[in-house]
């Protein structure tokens, strides 16, 4: 029985009154191994007793499927923007990333290497597709942490592609040399509910740098040179792109359930400075422009301004945050941007009406209406 099916089972399972009582009186007759209070770090490391385990799985199955299927199948955005976040993630948070991944599980094989796209994570403007991919035994951690992403086409039911994505390669705590978790951050911003998103890998590729190859370059041909060009044969040679399989692993994802949220946070224009190049002393130059929407998304924010150009709001040490009710902070990540607009993912979702305001780093505020 797949894991689809348990949970399917666990649903339809109805105990009577009668049936908890013995559930609960298994468990409270039961001798306990659990540790005393404030020894939670040793918990794993115990054994339960045959009968409390038995009563406990009962309980839980009857009781909290949702729960179990959260932390087996549904638990790796948590662990994912967890570990982004320098606060870990609120119980707002947490809720948010149970009700909205989608669950595929679905693999295709080709070469020896088995790709599998367990989940996807979308707010109508943001996906997040994790593919779980393991490779033959004698592909390493090393060889699997240079994979590159040249060979990786995202588009919709229109042949649309998307240009701007990346990729993540995540340990997925197994214990095996040969396996890893895929996480590709796609930001269409032109997406939104009622899309189908085709994520065709046509081949699994690992990037090799030679950097003796590029110093020996620099000592040697271009010596004493200032904006070094090298040629398409030495970028080649510096940068290589070794095949590691050939595919293609094609998946297909609706998106049609996604419920698109938005806060604008703009009223009325606002005039703020942003960066826009250097200084021949490697300083920043500043400039002010003003902002004429700005908009976030559960997965993205987007600041829309005056500029002919892409403003950088995160120059050095600038970043800017949006700062919920209870005080708490989601830093906003630059992703991409031009023609006067800017687009950012975050380190944590934002739960849009706990959102207090947003800050950048020259101290402007755009408070939530």
């Amino acid at each position: 029985m797949n894991r689809q099916k348990i949970i399917s089972a666990y649903e339809n399972v109805r105990p009577d009154d009668e049936a908890k009582m013995r559930m609960l009186e298994n468990i409270l007759s039961a001798p306990s191994e659990i540790p005393p209070a404030g020894k939670d770090d040793t918990m794993k490391h115990k054994k339960m007793r045959p009968a409390v385990l038995v009563a406990m799985i009962a309980i839980i199955a009857a009781m909290t499927v949702t729960a179990f299927a959260a932390e087996d199948i549904s638990g790796w955005f948590k662990q994912y923007f967890a570990r982004n976040s320098e606060d870990g993630l609120t119980p707002g948070q947490i809720e948010y990333l149970e009700e909205n991944e989608q669950i595929i599980d679905e693999s295709q094989s080709h070469n020896g290497y088995d790709l599998k796209l367990k989940s996807v994570l979308s707010d109508g403007y943001t996906v997040y597709a994790t593919v779980g991919l393991t490779a033959p035994e004698d592909v390493t951690s090393e060889d699997l942490s240079k994979l590159w992403g040249s060979a990786i086409d995202f588009y919709d039911e229109n042949k649309k592609t998307c240009s701007s994505w990346m990729m993540d390669v995540c340990d997925d705590k197994d214990g095996l040399e040969n396996t890893a978790d895929l996480v590709f951050e796609i930001t269409p911003a032109e997406w939104n509910s009622g899309t189908i998103l085709t994520i065709r890998i046509n081949a699994l590729e690992k990037m090799f740098y030679d950097a003796e190859y590029e110093q020996e370059l620099l000592e040697t041909k271009y010596a004493g040179q200032d904006n070094i060009m090298f040629t398409d044969e030495e970028s080649a040679r510096i940068h290589q792109k070794i095949m590691m399989a050939e595919g293609p692993w094609e998946f297909t994802v609706d998106l049609s359930t996604v419920e698109t949220q938005v806060l604008e946070l703009i009223t009325k224009p606002v005039t703020v400075q942003t960066s826009y190049g250097f200084k021949e002393d490697g300083t920043d130059l500043y400039e002010e422009v003003t902002v004429t929407s700005l908009i976030l998304s559960p997965l993205s924010a987007t600041i829309q301004t005056d500029a002919d150009y892409a403003p950088d709001f995160t120059t050095g040490d600038r970043k800017v945050y949006v700062v919920m009710t209870d005080g708490s902070c989601v830093e906003l990540i630059p992703n991409w941007g031009g023609g006067g607009k800017q687009y950012f993912n975050v380190e944590a979702p934002i739960i849009l009406e706990d959102v207090d305001y947003l800050l950048l780093a020259d101290g402007a505020k755009f408070m939530a209406p």
